[in-house]
C-alpha cells in the first residue's frame, strides 16, 4: 500500500504540474496580447499584432481572427496569416 500510495501521489504531482505548465503559457499568452493591444488604438492594428503574438507564442505558422458581424448570423476575418 505504501508503493501504491507514493505512486498516486507522484501521479497526481506530475497532473498538477502539467496543468500549472498549461496555466502559465495561457496567461502568458494573455499578457502578451494586452501589451499589444494598448500599443493602438486602431482595431485593425490590434488584431493583427494580437494574431501576430499568438502565432509566436503558440509556435504556429497560419491563425485567423473573426469577429462577429452586427447582425449576429455571421462572421468576417479581419486578420489572417
Amino acid at each position: 500500500e505504501l508503493l501504491y500510495n507514493t505512486w498516486w501521489h507522484h501521479s497526481l504531482f506530475i497532473s498538477c504540474e502539467h496543468h500549472v505548465k498549461d496555466y502559465t503559457r495561457e496567461l502568458s499568452i494573455l499578457y502578451a496580447i494586452s501589451r499589444v493591444a494598448t500599443q493602438s488604438l486602431q482595431l485593425d492594428d490590434i488584431l493583427n499584432s494580437s494574431l501576430d503574438k499568438v502565432l509566436e507564442v503558440l509556435e504556429i505558422e497560419a491563425g485567423a481572427i473573426l469577429l462577429l458581424d452586427p447582425d449576429g448570423q455571421s462572421m468576417t476575418i479581419r486578420a489572417h496569416r
